[in-house]
């Protein structure tokens, strides 16, 4: 199984609309790019967040990091938690796993079927 990373920031915000029944808000989601390597995605993400911090407030520990708590990595950055003048980022690092889709298939048989199995000899 191959395992890259797509680094992506979502925006939620105001927007005036012409048609008044439509709903305040907009989001857009601005695909950053795709790596091979958490590191380079962490890498990645954190210039991103450099930029956004020129328009947004980003706090110092707003960054993302390998090992974080539990140590797992942090891999959701966002300025949800303070004052945002009506504009919110989610800033992220999405494992993207690929795998055979034969392999996915069979693997999905049989679970159900041994599922059907176990619920069979349980009633």
């Amino acid at each position: 199984m191959e395992t890259k990373y797509l680094i992506k920031v979502e925006f939620i915000y105001n927007k005036f609309h012409e048609d008044e029944r439509i709903s305040g808000y907009a989001s857009k989601t601005v695909t950053i790019g795709t790596v091979d390597t958490l590191d380079e995605a962490i890498k990645l993400g954190n210039e991103s967040l450099d930029v956004l911090s020129g328009r947004f407030e980003v706090r110092a520990d707003d960054k993302f990091q390998k090992n974080f708590l539990w140590g797992s990595p942090k891999l959701l950055v966002t300025n949800c938690s303070y004052p945002t003048n009506g504009v919110q980022y989610f800033a992220k690092i999405t494992p993207l796993k690929f795998e055979d889709l034969s392999d996915v298939i069979q693997e999905t048989l049989t679970s159900s079927k041994k599922y059907k199995e176990w619920q069979n000899s349980e009633n």
